[in-house]
């Protein structure tokens, strides 16, 4: 909570959605696994996948099925799909 928190307010919600009778524990998220390497990919795959995509949301299922983080992928494809932008670099509008 910030200091300018409305306590009073808040702790009137939490009574009003909270239920003394179930006892919730809440657990924090375990830690992300960390991402394969990039020489255990099978880089060739991705990019033929990526070359037969027809809808930008075949994406998140080409990288399930290659077992790539989202940007370990734009990395793998990296001069073929994708480009990497120079910091401070801003895109030029078409208008």
């Amino acid at each position: 909570m910030r200091a300018e928190t409305d306590r009073e307010a808040f702790n009137d919600i939490v009574s009003q959605f909270s239920d003394a009778d179930k006892n919730y524990v809440f657990m924090p998220a375990p830690a992300k696994q960390a991402p394969t390497p990039d020489a255990e990919l099978d880089a060739a795959g991705l990019a033929q996948g990526w070359s037969e995509m027809t809808d930008t949301h075949q994406f998140f299922g080409l990288i399930s099925k290659f077992g790539v983080e989202r940007q370990q992928a734009f990395r793998l494809v990296e001069g073929r799909f994708t480009r990497t932008r120079r910091a401070g670099h801003r895109a030029q509008s078409t208008q």
